[in-house]
């Protein structure tokens, strides 16, 4: 049986500077196992901006690669089509950004916005996906949950903020993370 989850074969993208397309990611190759593997690379947020379709489209391209997610028995192509690797996020795939209040609505309460992502990937009702909001809270050990839940990103220390990233990347069990 094959323990491959995410399998990356000669990836090369470029970003657009002074009308020249320059590599940023040359050649690279690597693979994660199902095996709760951790992989450590130089270039792993350009590498997964790239599979997970989020690069700007006017500004970088992938030139050459293949990547492909083993999900039980499928095996999908990931850089085919940004509508794969979107579908994916979520329950796949999760992504904890570097950055929380660039990546955090400043206009929406963070539980509303782990909420909107427990709804739309899990299909829960709204009552139950805010005790499992709360519930995701205390697991990446927030002081006080239900402040948290109630209280904008601005309104939280950055390690705060930070936790409330793992919290939305992680509530969906993702086969998958990058951080």
């Amino acid at each position: 049986m094959d323990t491959e989850l995410l399998s990356v074969k000669n990836l090369t993208v470029s970003f657009l500077k002074d009308g020249l397309w320059k590599p940023v990611v040359k050649n690279i190759s690597f693979s994660v196992n199902l095996s709760k593997e951790f992989v450590a690379s130089s270039r792993k947020s350009v590498s997964c901006l790239a599979l997970l379709g989020l690069l700007p489209k006017e500004a970088a391209r992938i030139e050459s690669g293949v990547a492909t997610l083993r999900i039980q028995n499928q095996v999908i192509e990931l850089l085919k089509s940004s509508e794969a690797s979107h579908s994916l996020r979520g329950c796949e795939i999760g992504m904890i950004f570097q950055e929380p209040m660039t990546s955090l609505n400043p206009l929406f309460k963070c539980g509303d916005q782990l909420v909107e992502v427990i709804r739309r990937h899990l299909n829960l009702a709204k009552k139950e996906a805010v005790q499992l909001a709360e519930e995701w809270f205390q697991k990446v050990e927030l002081p006080n949950p239900s402040r948290i839940i109630s209280s904008y990103p601005h309104e939280l220390s950055g390690g705060q903020r930070q936790r409330v990233m793992i919290a939305m990347a992680m509530c969906c069990k993702p086969k998958l993370t990058y951080r």
